[in-house]
């Protein structure tokens, strides 16, 4: 198939007006309008179908109906780019934000961006935290000095909104926050073993982690960082225990990392 008969093909896929392209054949008398139409709706169902699996809490919130009716515009605007299934999605929360009949509910983008968040970081590469013993400061000292950065699964996120509460009041039948519960909040959500985690964190381990966001030094921290050596320390702990630093030399070696 010719780039120009795929470009065609795409179109008619897309857009039930398009002109359906002409090298198209009728089969058993089914005429090539009415076989891109049962191809169409395949393809619109299968993409619905993997939205509504990488979004349950924003469905939920919206409605079965009104969710479908969204993902048919969201497909008209952004298309796939990927043939993965699994891939589709990464532009909803953006979509989501500049969706004018949405903007009466503007938690609703930072909350598709927790969903993504997960499938995202549970196929995220592989890597080996440092071996860290919480309880011991020898454990604690001999990190300082290395190199760490991000484990490859980490999201951070940041929200005016109690995203997590909301998730959890959707999906794992928790309580709904209360207006006065209603607090921003920051999210990490990474991959530990088999399993996503996902967890809200205070200032100084966010601006610490923000810190570690390009590879850094511990030690050179202290520096750079407005809160006491005890604050940081207690953050770096923190940090190691949940095992969301790793090595530099695994996410972007130098030359004298390299074998």
């Amino acid at each position: 198939m010719n780039s120009a008969l795929q470009h065609a093909f795409r179109r008619a896929l897309e857009d039930p007006r398009a002109v359906t392209p002409q090298l198209l054949a009728a089969v058993r008398g089914n005429h090539p309008v009415a076989r891109i139409a049962v191809y169409r709706n395949n393809a619109r169902s299968a993409l619905v179908s993997t939205l509504r699996a990488a979004f349950p809490a924003v469905e939920r919130l919206l409605g079965e109906d009104y969710f479908g009716a969204v993902s048919e515009e969201f497909m008209r605007q952004c298309p796939p780019r990927s043939p993965v299934l699994n891939e589709y999605g990464g532009e909803f929360a953006a979509f989501i934000d500049g969706f004018s009949p949405l903007h009466g509910f503007p938690y609703l983008g930072d909350l598709a961006r927790l969903e993504w968040a997960r499938p995202t970081a549970f196929h995220a590469a592989d890597a080996s935290p440092p071996v860290f013993d919480p309880g011991s400061r020898a454990a604690l000292l001999s990190l300082v000095e290395q190199r760490l950065g991000w484990h490859p699964s980490l999201r951070l996120l940041h929200s005016a909104h109690p995203i997590l509460r909301l998730w959890q009041s959707q999906v794992e039948g928790a309580p709904a926050p209360l207006p006065d519960e209603w607090h921003p909040a920051t999210l990490i959500v990474w991959r530990r073993g088999w399993h996503v985690e996902v967890q809200q964190i205070l200032p100084p381990e966010r601006e610490l982690l923000e810190y570690f966001e390009n590879p850094g030094v511990f030690a050179e921290a202290t520096l750079t960082l407005p809160r006491t050596p005890a604050q940081l320390a207690a953050s770096f702990a923190t940090l190691m225990r949940l095992q969301l630093l790793i090595g530099a030399h695994h996410i972007n070696p130098t030359e004298e990392d390299k074998p």
